[in-house]
């Protein structure tokens, strides 16, 4: 099974949006400012392009997806995007002060080629930050609870957090960190905040690639669970504790960081 990005495009903001906190966060890490190009690696639909443009000199969004493109574009990108893979950036070395990318190091077939190539297009001393959930962070949303044969998946799929620092050096980084995302409140962080309702949703799930990798019976019996858990009241129940989990303290998601050394004397770290 493979995704299908074009046809999750037209459904990808049903569960993602680019919460306040997140952003704010993201524009610390990567020092953000009015002199600032910044390229958004995988940008799928332009929301964390639209959040940080009013900070930024420029924000550039690259992706493979037309799809992601078209809906990036139709809310008045269009002039900042640029088709392209990851793995071999169409741009010259140094161009961007700052990079990120907001989930997807797991949709990328060779990581480490892809994080080289954020290190060439960042200028000197320019830092690139990584979100990703790390395995203990998995376990706090309940969509697993429901539909069990999703975890392993993206286990598979999502490398966990020492995986993603060894990428970064790897790759030539110094100061590699870790920091978690703050939970977002329920209104503005819809990746963050589980519904366990939205599931139920043919569209809520075509805008999340784990559900195009399941088998059809298991997303079927994850629905049902969802079902009976509603008409009994345990549903919300149940979404509480793992986001009781999230809260105290690991939180959903984090940001790994780091950055390119200012002068090529620099020691690895």
């Amino acid at each position: 099974m493979t995704v299908d990005y074009e046809s999750a495009s037209r459904f990808y903001d049903a569960s993602r949006s680019a919460g306040p906190l997140t952003v704010r966060m993201l524009a610390r890490l990567l020092n953000v400012g009015p002199s600032c190009g910044v390229l958004d690696i995988g940008c799928g639909t332009g929301n964390f392009m639209m959040a940080l443009g009013k900070r930024a000199a420029s924000v550039v969004g690259v992706d493979t997806s037309p799809g992601m493109l078209s809906q990036a574009a139709g809310k008045g990108l269009e002039g900042q995007l640029v088709r392209g893979d990851a793995l071999a950036l169409p741009f010259a070395d140094g161009a961007f002060d700052a990079a990120y990318g907001v989930q997807v190091l797991h949709h990328l077939r060779d990581k480490a080629a892809a994080v080289r190539e954020a290190y060439r297009v960042l200028k000197r001393g320019g830092v690139l930050a990584l979100q990703y959930c790390s395995r203990a962070q998995l376990q706090t949303f309940c969509c697993y609870h429901y539909f069990p044969a999703a975890l392993p998946i993206d286990q598979e799929r999502i490398p966990d957090t020492p995986a993603v620092l060894e990428l970064l050096a790897g790759a030539g980084f110094i100061d590699c960190r870790v920091e978690a995302c703050p939970m977002e409140g329920r209104s503005t962080g819809r990746f963050y905040i589980e519904n366990p309702e939205d599931y139920l949703s043919e569209e809520y799930r075509a805008g999340n690639s784990t559900f195009a990798l399941m088998a059809e019976r298991d997303i079927e019996e994850g629905c049902r669970r969802i079902r009976a858990d509603l008409q009994s009241g345990d549903a919300d129940k149940i979404a509480a504790e793992f986001e009781r989990r999230a809260r105290a303290g690991i939180g959903r998601v984090s940001f790994a960081y780091a950055r390119k050394a200012a002068s090529t004397g620099a020691l690895h770290g």
